[in-house]
């Protein structure tokens, strides 16, 4: 979003609202453009330091994508690893490994190891690693990402 790209992030928030707003009223609640609305708003506000905000719109976002797409779709799995990611954020270790383990392993199958969203997805996990203290773990993963 160009708002955002010029850090004009009260600006950006707001188009993401209204851009939302507004999916939902042409499509629907339920709609697979909706859940990509619902994903990248929560990236933004993740990035922005706002994970409880970002937690609530990926869940639904996730929701919409598991049925409508299914759980081996490569959107399902960026929004698992996208909810990891905000778990993380509060230190929520236990409760995001799942997640981010399903997340990544989906968009590595549907959409290979060197996508820029299955990389993301693992850095993902390096970051759940090692705030979670868990070094080997981290380590494993980042010797994945080394490989690629």
């Amino acid at each position: 979003m160009v708002s955002e790209r010029k850090e004009n992030y009260a600006e950006a928030d707001s188009l993401y609202r209204h851009a939302l707003v507004m999916g939902r009223s042409l499509h629907g609640n339920d709609d697979p453009r909706v859940a990509r609305g619902l994903n990248n708003y929560s990236v933004f506000l993740l990035r922005r330091g706002d994970p409880i905000r970002a937690e609530s719109l990926i869940r639904e976002a996730l929701a919409i994508r598991r049925a409508q797409r299914g759980e081996d779709h490569w959107e399902t799995g960026s929004s698992k690893s996208s909810l990891g990611a905000c778990l993380v954020a509060q230190a929520r270790y236990a409760e995001a490994e799942p997640f981010l383990v399903q997340g990544y392993e989906t968009l590595k199958k549907a959409r290979g190891e060197n996508h820029r969203f299955t990389k993301r997805a693992l850095n993902h996990l390096i970051e759940l690693y090692n705030g979670w203290e868990k070094p080997e773990k981290a380590e494993a993963y980042e010797a994945l990402l080394s490989n690629q």
